[in-house]
């Protein structure tokens, strides 16, 4: 993946003994929520791409050809660590790769590279893990999980994570052509649906839905942090009473 330092020693590694350090030092000074925060943030998210690398690795390593007993075992192993993981954010990228790494007798005919990608990437944000932090093995970019404008091969054509908001970097027609941000700001402006649907039921008289439409919102999303949809956003929601 290319990311090993002067010494041989991985940044990946650095990186997490320097997360663990900054959580002993909270445990000390007894800064519970600080220390809950570090390893739900970061902790696990940590130790989950180094899973999702390791995976990554010894797949494309067995269908290269080299040593390929030994990587399927490993990618078997590597698998199964992380199911649990991404059956909790995903269940059906879990499914597909239980499908591929369940059994290690079969896994020379079941594995495919479209699915390893998708189906990692389609979890990652849920995760915690941006793509960027996995990269690709070096000479490999097709293992790339920043899937945005990409081909996965077998068929599959990739763009931003179906049910989850676009990537943060994703540009937003705003006019027709006439004004595009550089940042994905599409949920939020389709704040002014909920007006133009809110002036045509008031048109038609038809009070009550221009009421729930007021409260309850309908067509911009508000989302997690890692892309998850969580609520929509209504104007009442910007009223000070």
């Amino acid at each position: 993946f290319g990311d090993c330092g002067s010494t041989g020693e991985t940044l990946d590694n650095g990186i997490i003994l320097s997360t663990l350090a900054s959580g002993r030092d909270a445990a000390i000074e007894g800064q519970c929520d600080f220390l809950r925060r570090t390893v739900r943030n970061d902790v696990i998210a940590q130790l989950s791409s180094l899973l999702v690398k390791a995976l990554i690795a010894f797949t494309a390593r067995s269908q290269s050809g080299d040593d390929t007993m030994e990587s399927l075992a490993a990618s078997h192993a590597y698998a199964k660590a992380l199911l649990p993981l991404i059956n909790q954010i995903n269940s059906t990228s879990a499914n597909a790769l239980n499908d591929m790494y369940g059994e290690l007798d079969q896994m020379e005919s079941t594995l495919s590279r479209s699915t390893l990608v998708t189906s990692l990437a389609y979890a990652l944000r849920g995760m915690g893990i941006d793509c960027k932090d996995i990269g690709a093995p070096i000479d490999l970019p097709q293992y790339s999980l920043c899937l945005a404008g990409n081909d996965a091969g077998d068929g599959i054509e990739l763009g931003n994570v179906p049910d989850e908001a676009p990537l943060p970097d994703t540009d937003t027609d705003l006019g027709d052509g006439l004004y595009t941000s550089s940042t994905y700001v599409q949920d939020r402006a389709n704040i002014a649906k909920d007006v133009a649907d809110i002036e045509e039921a008031l048109g038609s008289n038809s009070f009550n839905l221009a009421k729930i439409l007021y409260e309850d919102g309908k067509n911009s999303e508000i989302y997690d942090d890692n892309g998850k949809f969580e609520s929509l956003r209504s104007l009442k929601s910007f009223s000070t009473e």
